[in-house]
This record gives C-alpha cells, structure tokens and sequence, in this order.
C-alpha cells in the first residue's frame, strides 16, 4: 500500500460508472492511498459526494493500450464516444457476421383452455337441459 500520495486532492475527467451509480464530471475527492494489484495500480479515493471508490488512472489504461497496439479513448461525453465508435468502424478490417437466436413461447394455451371450456359447457348444458338438445 502506498501511502505517498494520501491527502492530496483530484478531480474526475470525464463521468466515472460505479455499483452505486454514477460520478458526474469534475467530482473532486481526496486520495486516501494507492495500491498495486496484479501489476495495476489502484487509486483510493474518498470523493467529496459521499462515495469512496477505487479508481485506475488514465496515465494507467493508455500506456497498457497503446502496448497491446489498440489506441486509448478517453471518453468523456457522448460525442467523443460516437467519434471513437466512427474510429473504430473505419480501423478495422473486415465483417463481422452476427446471427441472433430467439425462443418463442407458444401463446395459444389461455385460447385452447377456452375453448375446451365452451365445449364443456355447451355439452353440460346439452346433456342437461332438453331446450338445448334441439338445434334451432
């Protein structure tokens, strides 16, 4: 754990996504410590709205990227995201086929149920009642 940069102070740079909701922009939190875990670090931040979180910073995601040969989009709002989406789609080679499955519930049983019932009823009523014996 490393304690070196406890107490200083940061900002969000774009919307940050958690399991409680969402940070908006410019969310300004203090640092409480710093850790490293399976050779990423991990930021402690106790963010001035209410939630403490660990983050991983940009300086983090983008060099880790970049080695891979993929290219770092820090997305902080829709357009930059629909410009990085555009980037991608030009970039890349090829199609992608895509096959969708479904399951169909078959939806017919209230209607056979009521049927079978008028049957029921109408065979009831004709076994018990002689006006309904005759056919008009």
């Amino acid at each position: 754990m490393d304690r070196t940069l406890c107490g200083k102070r940061c900002r969000t740079v774009r919307p940050v996504a958690h399991h409680r909701g969402q940070l908006p922009r410019e969310t300004a939190g203090t640092i409480r410590y710093a850790l490293e875990n399976i050779g990423r670090i991990l930021v402690f931040v106790d963010f001035d709205s209410g939630p403490s979180l660990m983050v991983l910073p940009d300086d983090i995601w983008r060099p880790a990227v970049e080695a891979t040969g993929g290219k770092f989009y820090a997305a902080s709002d829709e357009s930059v995201i629909f410009n990085a989406i555009k980037d991608i789609d030009a970039r890349s080679a090829g199609r992608v086929e895509v096959k969708r499955y479904s399951t169909e519930r078959p939806r017919f049983a209230p209607y056979a149920f009521m049927a079978a019932s008028f049957w029921s009823v109408a065979l009831l009523l004709q076994l018990t009642i002689p006006y309904f014996r005759k056919f008009p």
